[in-house]
């Protein structure tokens, strides 16, 4: 029997047996639903995160995707940058400051180093605005690239539906990434940090899959594909510090 991806029922996306089946008895005859208003919207966020974060599959997210719209969307980037800012501050106010110690015979590595040690001397205020710029370029920048993605593996969902699935997973993981930033443990941030954002990268192949009606195996390929090419960028510029130090060092 061949496969119709066009055909009506959700069930079709998703053939049996294919291992990517994320809709159980009774999901499918579920009513979408619809765009609520702000005020409502923004008091069932607290519900809708825990939602998404406790029941990780496709189908909640096809649930929650049709209440996607503009209003909410901007209504979380704000909360998104009223996060980042409130976190930035606790942290300026609870870790003590970074010192940069200048390398013997280092000096284009000293050169990076004083020029962020310049960035962080312009106090407080300007950190915060940075952080908080960065949290919604970030968002936006990376929310963008992502869709793309899943277009180019066959996705059909809208970008106001994908954003807003977005924020579903991004805004409560700032906020635990928030809290677990402001321990002064350089290993359990790490270990915390990298634990969220595997378990992002799993809700977002979920979401990927409800927004963009796609099998488990493109979503995978679409969520996947980002990260790893940030990784080979992020090799690559490690291996030219470490020559460029190396180079300081021998002169």
């Amino acid at each position: 029997m061949s496969y119709n991806p066009d055909q009506g029922s959700y069930p079709g996306a998703f053939p049996p047996g294919s291992g990517y089946e994320p809709y159980g008895p009774g999901d499918v005859t579920e009513t979408p639903s619809q765009p609520l208003p702000l005020r409502e919207a923004v008091c069932q966020l607290p519900i809708q995160y825990f939602r998404v974060l406790t029941r990780p599959n496709a189908s909640t997210f096809m649930r929650e995707k049709g209440k996607a719209a503009w209003n909410i969307i901007w209504a979380q980037v704000l909360m998104l940058t009223v996060i980042s800012a409130i976190f930035t501050i606790l942290r300026i106010i609870i870790l003590p400051p970074t010192r940069v110690i200048p390398i013997r015979n280092g000096s284009v590595l000293n050169s990076m180093l004083m020029a962020l040690q310049a960035i962080n001397s312009l106090g407080p205020a300007f950190e915060v605005i940075v952080y908080v710029i960065w949290a919604v370029v970030a968002f936006f920048l990376s929310t963008s690239i992502n869709y793309l993605i899943a277009r180019i593996f066959g996705g059909r969902g809208t970008f106001k539906q994908y954003s807003y699935s977005s924020l579903l997973i991004s805004t409560p993981r700032r906020v635990a990434d928030g809290l677990i930033g402001l321990i002064p443990i350089a290993s359990i941030n790490a270990l915390f940090i990298m634990g969220t954002f595997v378990y992002q990268v799993i809700l977002q192949i979920y979401m990927t899959m409800a927004v963009h009606r796609l099998r488990g195996g493109r979503a995978t390929m679409a969520v996947l594909l980002l990260p790893i090419i940030i990784v080979i960028l992020a090799c690559i510029a490690a291996f030219l510090i470490v020559a460029m130090l190396l180079a300081s060092l021998h002169k």
